[in-house]
């Protein structure tokens, strides 16, 4: 019985702590740490997988934004030289 209690103990730590390390890992990629706080609690070190596989939102963005002033340089360089 005791050992039961136990296993039930540890596999209850494993789940709160995946999630809690999934939640930084979701936070630090600019996604939703709740959701995936879930993920971890519910399947443990697998949703902890999940999360490190996704991609990182906050580059995602900075590279749009990067090509977006890149495209406007550019079409101010090929006015300018147009004129």
């Amino acid at each position: 019985m005791a050992d039961a209690r136990l296993q039930l103990l540890g596999a209850l730590v494993l789940a709160v702590v995946s999630g809690g390390l999934a939640r930084e890992v979701a936070l630090s990629k600019g996604r939703h740490g709740g959701r995936w706080f879930a993920a971890g609690l519910l399947f443990g070190p697998l949703g902890l997988i999940a999360v490190a596989g996704i991609s990182d939102r906050k580059n995602h963005m900075l590279l749009n934004r990067l090509l977006q002033v890149s495209s406007q340089i550019e079409e101010d360089i090929d006015h300018q030289q147009s004129h």
